[in-house]
């Protein structure tokens, strides 16, 4: 329902195709019907400091402002965690598509503590190789405060690595365990 995407592009048309879809969804003979009582009210909130943004128009995705679904930030990221969540609650869904390093460290720092479901992380390995992005998100994952009682991290982490890539050859998913324990 809260979904936050860093580093708009391409991948932003298709998160608004899912939400939208979501309304059709087909309900089968395994669906459960209590599930589709629940109001849906879902809400893309989207991040970007780039020239080709969404509210640009010939950065060829002005359409997309016109969803229901988006929300759109033409900022830097950092700062904003505390805002998004007095704004929208705890974030369900995150696809993080932005910089290096030192960006990914301050979004972890930020971000994390609000992030109650899945967070994807764009590019985090080189070359087949964990880069210093996948040791950071490692190093918060397995923080103290990251920890449950018998010393195992709250964060669950799957690596889809593609090595026939040079750059961006990676996914790496972190999952909440429970969020309840922060």
């Amino acid at each position: 329902m809260r979904l936050l995407e860093i580093g708009c592009g391409y991948t932003t048309r298709w998160l608004v195709k899912a939400l939208e879809d979501n309304e059709k969804v087909h309900i089968d003979w395994n669906a459960d019907p209590e599930y589709f009582k629940k109001s849906y009210d879902p809400v893309l909130i989207c991040i970007d400091n780039h020239d080709d943004a969404p509210e640009k128009p010939e950065g060829g995705s002005s359409d997309l402002l016109q969803s229901n679904y988006i929300q759109f930030f033409p900022a830097m990221f950092e700062g904003l965690a505390e805002e998004i969540k007095e704004e929208y609650g705890e974030l369900d869904f995150v696809w993080f598509d932005c910089g290096g390093p030192e960006e990914y460290r301050s979004f972890c720092e930020e971000y994390l503590p609000i992030c109650s479901g899945y967070i994807f992380f764009h590019f985090t390995y080189y070359r087949g190789q964990p880069n210093s992005n996948h040791d950071i998100i490692s190093e918060f994952t397995s923080a103290p405060k990251y920890l449950d009682e018998d010393g195992k991290s709250l964060w669950s982490q799957i690596d889809l690595v593609e090595p026939h890539k040079y750059r961006q050859g990676s996914v790496t998913m972190l999952k909440r365990q429970d969020y309840r324990k922060l």
